[in-house]
Formats: C-alpha cells, sequence, structure tokens
C-alpha cells in the first residue's frame, strides 16, 4: 500500500468512527437561540422565518469555492431526497467580495431550490462555528446542532475519488428525522478557508470634500434630488450624515444604486453601480465619522432636471 493509499484508508477509517475536536466552537448538543442573515431581497431574517421544521440544514458557501460548485448538484439531489420532509435547506454565502447580486446569479446557474442568504456579519458563521466552506450543520426541531462537518468524502480540495464512501449529511439528516442521535455527530471539512468581513478603514486623504461627493453625485444624485422619484435628496453633506445607517446597509447589501445584471453577460448601458473601489471608500467614510474635509474643495451639488 503506497502513502496516497494509507491516507485514503485512513480518512474512510476516521469518517466512520471518530469525531472532531471543536476547541472554540459550539459544541453538538448546544441549543441555538437565533441565527441572523439577509435574503437575496436584502431582507433581514432570522430562524423564526424558516418556520417550525423538524431540521435544519445550513451549508456555508462562497461564489466560487471549487467544492462549492462541485457539490451544488448533490445539494440539488438532496433537498429533492427530502422535499416531502419537513427540513429547511439553507445555503449561507460568507464570501468577503460577494454581492447579494453574486448569491441570486448562483442560484440560478445551478437551478438551486435552497434558500439562499448572505451572513454579512458572520452571525451565523461563530454562532454554529464553522470555519470552512462548504462545511454544514444540522439543527434539529428545538434548535440543537445534531451534526457539524462534511456533505460527504467525495469531493476534496486535492481532487475527487468517483463516489463517496459516506454520505455523512444523508444520513445525519435521516436520523434526526428519525428522532435518533446522530451516529457519526462532527466530521473533518474540507474546503475553502472563511474569511473574515474587511474592516473599514479610511484613508486620511478620503472626506466629503475630495472624493465622497463625486461617488454620491454620480452615482445617487440623479434620482436623489428634489422633484424625482426617490424619497429624500443626497445633494449635500448634511442630506447624506442624515441617513448615513441607511445609506451604509443599501451600499452594502447592493441594493442601492440599483443595478441587477451580474457579470460576465456582456456590457450594458446605464449602469449605475459602484466600482468596489467606491464601494469600498464610501462604506469606511460613512463607518468612521464621515468627515467632511474643507467644503469649499467640494463639488457643486447637482441640480433637479
Amino acid at each position: 500500500m503506497n502513502l496516497n493509499q494509507m491516507a485514503i484508508a485512513q480518512d474512510i477509517a476516521g469518517a466512520s468512527s471518530n469525531t472532531v475536536a471543536s476547541d472554540g466552537k459550539s459544541s453538538v448538543g448546544t441549543q441555538v437561540k437565533d441565527l441572523r442573515f439577509t435574503d437575496i431581497r436584502a431582507l433581514s431574517r432570522s430562524m423564526s422565518d424558516l418556520g417550525e421544521q423538524d431540521a435544519y440544514v445550513f451549508v456555508f458557501s462562497t461564489s466560487d469555492c471549487p467544492l462549492v460548485r462541485r457539490y451544488m448538484p448533490r445539494l440539488n439531489e438532496l433537498h429533492q431526497h427530502f422535499h416531502t420532509s419537513k427540513v429547511a435547506f439553507v445555503l449561507v454565502n460568507v464570501g468577503a467580495g460577494d454581492s447579494l447580486r453574486d448569491i441570486a446569479s448562483q442560484a440560478i446557474e445551478f437551478e438551486s431550490p435552497w434558500i439562499f442568504v448572505r451572513d454579512f456579519d458572520h452571525n451565523c458563521v461563530k454562532t454554529l462555528g464553522v470555519s470552512r466552506t462548504p462545511e454544514t450543520v444540522i439543527l434539529d426541531h428545538q434548535h440543537k446542532i445534531c451534526y457539524r462537518g462534511r456533505i460527504d468524502d467525495q469531493h476534496r480540495v486535492g481532487g475527487s475519488r468517483l463516489q463517496p464512501t459516506r454520505h455523512d449529511l444523508q444520513l445525519a439528516i435521516e436520523e434526526v428525522l428519525a428522532n435518533k442521535s446522530v451516529t457519526v455527530p462532527e466530521t473533518t471539512a474540507d474546503g475553502c478557508l472563511i474569511t473574515e468581513p474587511p474592516k473599514l478603514t479610511l484613508d486620511d486623504n478620503v472626506t466629503w470634500s475630495t472624493g465622497i461627493a463625486t461617488v454620491v453625485y454620480k452615482h445617487c444624485a440623479n434620482c436623489h434630488v428634489d422633484g424625482q422619484a426617490a424619497p429624500f435628496a443626497l445633494t449635500s453633506y448634511e442630506n447624506v450624515v442624515d441617513h448615513a445607517a441607511m445609506i451604509a446597509e443599501v451600499v452594502r447589501n447592493e441594493t442601492m444604486p440599483p443595478w441587477y445584471a451580474t457579470e460576465g453577460h456582456g456590457e450594458f448601458q446605464n449602469d449605475a453601480s459602484l466600482t468596489p473601489t467606491e464601494k469600498r471608500q464610501l462604506l469606511a467614510w460613512l463607518a468612521n465619522g464621515h468627515p467632511v474635509g474643507n467644503l469649499a474643495e467640494a463639488p457643486p451639488a447637482p441640480k433637479a432636471n
């Protein structure tokens, strides 16, 4: 037996008999009080929005993790397999650079019936104690953690088997639905490490007058000006500061400026969306006291047409 064969044999044995130490994590059996996330319509949601279920299955993802993409067909099969059972299937996006548009695009690409949500502040990551994608967690009807680990052992970062040797997630769901203890309640999960949300640090030279006003006037003031359809004007420093919290939310979610086309489908006219740099600077400015700078250097405010 060569080294590669030995590693595979050890991996199969470990999946069948061992559990994984979970120092610093919520242990299996912990009751989860609540989870918060954002759906692809930019609405804030919680566990109660999933209804009363016999099992809640959470799979953590990003739009570009190769293992997530390999497992999407399998996740669709699981949804179909349990479609007559009271199971909530939730794909939780934790990609540092992923937008709600990216998440919705992924759902469409794979024709997935799962519930797709975004964990912006990693509330779900921390509460459920995951560290990689596509790591999975099952909660029972009392919201107790019953299983945490991999989907199965077919796909790994270094390659894939023709078939899995154990369908860990499916078996765990079946045992939870049967009110049985999960035989293997925790397994190792291979995949992409989850990156913490970036800190919003502001460059010293970025103020309302030296850049932010230009961004707001370019991308927001076409509608957010007196006499237009938007509910309030964003044509002055005071206007923006008065609505700072709301602006931060809709910019983070990318529901504003309104633009719903995703990349990869050609170039579009009248694309109002912020560039990644503009978005990062605006969010950092809003989060760090929104300095005004020298108003004499600010660009003139746009006027209503």
